[in-house]
């Protein structure tokens, strides 16, 4: 019988599979987006179990077991691991022709070596033979990324992030390269003031740590709330496309000329769209002026009289 998903697996014609098995399977993988915790990298972390590995942190996941009605305690709360894998397991066959059926489907064979369908029957016996695999050496964090073939991936972080662990795994001798690719979502919620202005002392003690250069998007520009001190500690960028990233965030060599040079066409005129911020313009508060009242003259107007006849002057008199 073929195995579900076999090494075929969405190649429908001779080409496909030429183009795929001689060219494409035999290049590094290279991704520029994804949610690896940079520290488990940095310290090769040894999985405990599926769960861990598999329903730690990935929110995709977590919604379709929401979506199948599964509690939250399954999710992202204090069951035990393999009680929250049988919970995804009972979701697995509701995720049919979503992603994450293929997705998990290919781990399950290119990683573990298990060809089977994920279901409730075949949970108890997935689960174990993976968790055996994951608390050997050859399943730990860099050792997975190294047998896939991943040269680079730029890991989620903040802004404020001391990306003390993207040094660690600098300095290690990782076979994969790890960058930092910011995401600023902090900084978004200017509906919740208590945690913006949280957000934003959290930047100003970045700057005080030795943080020189911020970048933020374009549109978030007028939200920057911090101290005109820190405007002198750092460099605030706001920026629109990768070029302008890519142009405060490496470091100067041959390669990031090229890479500039080749997304010229991204920026209006071929000239880089950052600006650097500055501190906006101060107000200086004054007392409003009281207005004064219009003075008004009052003007009057009398008959003149004539004291010795009671006449009034002009008037002709009785003959």
């Amino acid at each position: 019988m073929k195995n579900f998903l076999d090494q075929d697996f969405l190649l429908q014609t001779d080409t496909a599979r030429e183009l795929y098995h001689e060219h494409a399977a035999k290049m590094p993988i290279i991704d520029y987006h994804c949610h690896l915790d940079p520290r488990q990298i940095a310290e090769n972390h040894q999985f405990e179990d599926l769960t861990e590995i598999w329903l730690g942190g990935d929110h995709y996941k977590w919604r379709a077991m929401r979506a199948n009605g599964i509690p939250e305690e399954y999710i992202t709360g204090d069951k035990p691991p393999y009680e929250k894998f049988l919970k995804w397991a009972e979701t697995m066959p509701y995720t049919m022709r979503n992603p994450l059926y293929h997705w998990t489907h290919l781990e399950l064979s290119r990683i573990f070596g298990i060809h089977k369908v994920l279901n409730p029957a075949s949970a108890e016996e997935i689960y174990a033979t993976c968790t055996d695999k994951l608390r050997t050496p050859e399943y730990r964090a860099q050792a997975i990324m190294k047998r896939m073939n991943v040269e680079v991936v730029c890991t989620t972080d903040d802004p404020i992030d001391s990306l003390e662990f993207h040094q660690k795994i600098r300095s290690s001798g990782c076979h994969t390269r790890v960058y930092p690719a910011w995401r600023p979502d902090k900084v978004l919620a200017i509906d919740n003031f208590k945690a913006l202005n949280d957000y934003l002392s959290k930047l100003e003690a970045a700057a005080e740590a030795g943080i020189k250069i911020a970048l933020i998007p374009k549109d978030n520009g007028k939200d920057v709330m911090i101290d005109e001190k820190y405007y002198d500690m750092m460099e605030i960028y706001t920026v629109e496309n990768i070029r302008d990233v890519f142009e405060y965030a490496f470091v100067d060599c041959p390669m990031k000329q090229q890479y500039l040079d080749k997304l010229l066409p991204l920026t209006t005129d071929g000239k880089s769209s950052a600006v650097r911020l500055v501190p906006p313009k101060k107000v200086e508060y004054r007392e409003p002026v009281p207005k004064e009242e219009p003075v008004v003259e009052e003007t009057v107007i009398q008959d003149e009289v004539s004291v010795s006849d009671n006449q009034v002057q002009g008037t002709p008199a009785p003959q």
